[in-house]
């Protein structure tokens, strides 16, 4: 897999200033991707939780579908411009001063950072949507020790194990271990959502309990508040 490495990869892996600045290069852009799914993500936390509070899971789901469906497509037109622009992404933010020799090796070496960051867009767009809409419906618990675990696993064991036993891989290996985080933790979410658990979940109190801001809703009132939807 050492032949994969972009040329001159090894050589500038001998410098972590080259290397930290490919990576923030990188961010830049992960940053348009994955600031709007932000966004999306707190709407879907506010509709979700709006749809559960009316008891009205199945209207809740077919939100939080509908919210994920706009997120991955934005998402997945961002992975594709990564892929496709890679290296002008990269020349944008070099210094025209720079030596042409540097910039070859950081143009090089962040064309293969764009592309895993650009892998693991869509599971990106995943893991912010339904941690959403998870969120609204009051399954927190469970969402946060998931990331805790992956974070572990992939973040901090999985990059060390690749400075370790992959070193020819540079910054390349813990850029490899951070797509296999986002990977894990969308199929994750997915798995969580598809499940259902969350359906059973109450972010109202029963009509028997206390009040919620010492107002007392009742329940027709509730149930005949709809966004938009039958």
């Amino acid at each position: 897999m050492t032949n994969l490495l972009p040329a001159g990869g090894r050589a500038a892996g001998e410098s972590s200033e080259l290397h930290n600045s490919v990576g923030w290069i990188a961010l830049r852009y992960m940053h348009i991707a994955f600031m709007p799914a932000v966004g999306m993500s707190i709407a879907l936390t506010a509709i979700v939780g709006k749809c559960m509070g009316m008891g009205r899971p199945d209207l809740a789901a077919r939100r939080a579908w509908l919210g994920l469906a706009v997120t991955m497509g934005y998402m997945a037109l961002c992975a594709l411009i990564m892929i496709v622009f890679r290296d002008r992404a990269i020349r944008l933010f070099i210094d025209k001063g720079t030596p042409p020799e540097v910039i070859e090796q950081m143009v090089a070496l962040g064309s293969w950072v764009m592309v895993i960051a650009a892998v693991f867009q869509i599971f990106d767009a995943l893991g912010i949507a339904l941690t959403g809409a998870l969120r609204g419906a009051g399954d927190t618990v469970w969402p946060g020790v998931a990331s805790v675990i992956l974070s572990w696993v992939f973040l901090i064991l999985g990059g060390n194990v690749m400075i370790r036993f992959w070193p020819e891989f540079g910054s390349l290996g813990p850029w490899m271990a951070a797509s296999g985080y986002i990977i894990s933790l969308g199929l994750a979410l997915l798995t969580r959502f598809l499940r259902g658990k969350w359906r059973s979940m109450s972010v109202l109190r029963d009509d028997d309990g206390p009040p919620v801001g010492g107002v007392q809703i009742p329940a027709d009132v509730v149930a005949g508040v709809s966004p938009g939807a039958p």
